[in-house]
């Protein structure tokens, strides 16, 4: 793997658990406050079942080649979904709930596992395992400084954190648009 195509698999990733670490917790304690449990329980059953057909869905290939060749446009409703919904939940706080519920579900875990699917075409084996392991200590490093942050800034303007989110999810699907070329690109 070439050390531009392991900094675009990397960098979207770690800034974004950077930034939620960071803006998290400002953002969990507003909106948890605000929602019913019943909203919240539905929001989180509703998010179960669609992740579950989503993922039973890329069994089939057929459904999987149609993901694949519609990445982009599943990327781009995903990141335009999620700025949307987040921007509009200030006011509609069941829209935050129940919209990311169901974008989480849907296109967030279809951009994850087509990630995913396209590193494991290129790794295999042992060097797959260390590549996972080795993503996942920057993204926990990326979190653990968020949160270290997050416990000296804890007067971010909400509007400041969601849009940081929404910024972060944009360079993530950037960096993952450069990465699915390199990758496809071969």
């Amino acid at each position: 793997m070439s050390n531009r195509l392991k900094f675009y698999l990397l960098m979207g990733p770690v800034l974004v658990s950077f930034i939620f670490a960071l803006t998290s917790p400002i953002i969990q304690i507003y909106f948890v406050s605000r929602v019913t449990t019943e909203i919240f329980a539905a929001a989180n059953m509703l998010s179960t079942g669609l992740a579950a057909l989503v993922n039973s869905s890329v069994a089939v290939d057929k459904i999987m080649a149609w993901y694949k060749k519609h990445f982009y446009g599943i990327v781009i409703i995903d990141l335009l979904c999620f700025c949307t919904i987040s921007f509009l939940s200030t006011e509609y706080v069941t829209v935050r709930f129940l919209g990311l519920a169901i974008l989480n579900a849907i296109s967030t875990n279809l951009w994850f596992v087509l990630m995913r699917n396209a590193v494991n075409n290129i790794i295999k084996g042992d060097s797959l395992t260390k590549w996972e392991s080795f993503e996942s200590a920057w993204n926990l490093g990326g979190q653990f400084f968020g949160a270290a942050l997050a416990i000296y800034l804890t007067n971010i303007p909400l509007e400041i954190c969601i849009g940081l989110q929404c910024i972060a999810n944009v360079v993530m699907g950037i960096t993952d648009y450069k990465a699915w070329n390199i990758i496809w690109d071969r």
